[in-house]
């Protein structure tokens, strides 16, 4: 049974360790696995700072503004917006505080585009704390410009091995395409890796829209052809409280259009969804990538993975979904994989630094 109170113990001892850190470094990384707690531990150090500056958080989207908001009053925080906290912003509205004097707090830092970089350089600050679950290299090298950082990191495996997050059982399921099925596969890798080659040999911003739009295609299918499977699953997890993470927009709301969390939906819509599911109104919840960032979860039994990524981005999107569902005491995590080679070696990397003796086929 995993040990809640070891849990609190260890996220106290790290978040009090963040805050120290943040007192001796100008600029505080915390790459921690989802679930230990960074929201937190971020509102601490802008707590617990001594800079006469004020603070401007900054999310990746207005979801993840609003949960912010909430996490400050959940915990105990609400008082820092009424004083070291001058906004809660997304990125995509950053540009309104081009050369201000302000202390940063860059939420979901692996989101800081080069564009968002050349303003948060433009910004007077005396301290900095970014976080993620990891940061991609090109990533790192424009924190680093904007001003040298000093990191704290917390992975995955270190979270369970300190009892911060639950090991979950991973059940595989595993699904052979037909001959028209891997055909129509095929078709797509030959698109993806005509517009790879293209785009390699004349870095032209075109052949790369084209090469990732072939390989976003080829992911979507590939997913479809799981939505049988993945029924099967949410039927067996009937009574349980779960995350579905979906291969696309019209494969959450084909799975159930009225719980789906995704961005044809108004923001107000969504909120409303995440509540309904935080109160125990709803049991289950769907999501394309939209609920992989900055949203908190309660109580949570189960995880399903329909169609993993690539892993090329460090494992980011796997650490996330993963930690979305180590909310539980015995958490499991369903990802279904098809027998195509991309789907395979999508799930050879996300297993791999995974205890084998959790791992079960079905």
């Amino acid at each position: 049974m995993f040990n809640k109170e070891i849990q609190q113990q260890q996220r106290e001892i790290i978040q009090t360790e963040a805050e120290r850190l943040s007192k001796e470094h100008k600029h505080l990384l915390l790459t921690w696995a989802t679930g230990c707690g960074k929201g937190r531990a971020v509102m601490r150090c802008i707590q617990a700072a001594d800079s006469d500056k004020q603070w401007l958080v900054i999310c990746p989207e207005t979801i993840q503004v609003e949960n912010f908001k909430v996490g400050l009053e959940e915990h105990g925080f609400a008082h820092l917006l009424n004083t070291k906290i001058k906004d809660v912003i997304c990125y995509a509205s950053f540009d309104k505080y081009i050369g201000g004097e302000y202390n940063l707090a860059l939420n979901e830092v692996h989101r800081l585009s080069e564009l968002k970089h050349s303003i948060a350089q433009t910004i007077k600050f005396e301290q900095i704390i970014s976080d993620s679950a990891t940061v991609p290299y090109e990533v790192r090298e424009r924190l680093y410009e904007i001003q040298p950082y000093h990191e704290y990191p917390i992975s995955l495996v270190d979270a369970i091995q300190r009892g911060i997050l639950p090991e979950p059982t991973f059940y595989i399921k595993k699904i052979q395409l037909n001959q028209q099925q891997k055909k129509e596969v095929s078709i797509l890798n030959n698109k993806y890796n005509y517009w790879r080659t293209r785009f390699y040999a004349d870095r032209k911003p075109f052949f790369a829209n084209k090469m990732n739009q072939a390989r976003g295609d080829a992911k979507k299918l590939l997913a479809s052809y799981k939505t049988h499977e993945a029924r099967n699953i949410i039927n067996n997890l009937a009574g349980q409280r779960f995350v579905c993470f979906t291969g696309s927009v019209e494969q959450s709301m084909e799975l159930d259009a009225e719980n789906s969390i995704n961005s044809k939906k108004t923001k107000k819509i969504n909120l409303q969804i995440i509540e309904k599911f935080n109160t125990f109104d709803i049991s289950s919840r769907y999501f394309n990538r939209m609920g992989r960032e900055g949203m908190n979860f309660n109580a949570i039994d189960a995880g399903i993975i329909i169609q993993l990524d690539s892993g090329n981005d460090e494992g980011l999107s796997f650490i996330q979904t993963t930690g979305r569902a180590l909310r539980g005491d015995d958490p499991k995590l369903y990802i279904l994989c098809t027998d195509a080679e991309q789907d395979e070696q999508y799930l050879r990397r996300a297993l791999s630094n995974v205890n084998s003796n959790s791992i079960v086929y079905i």
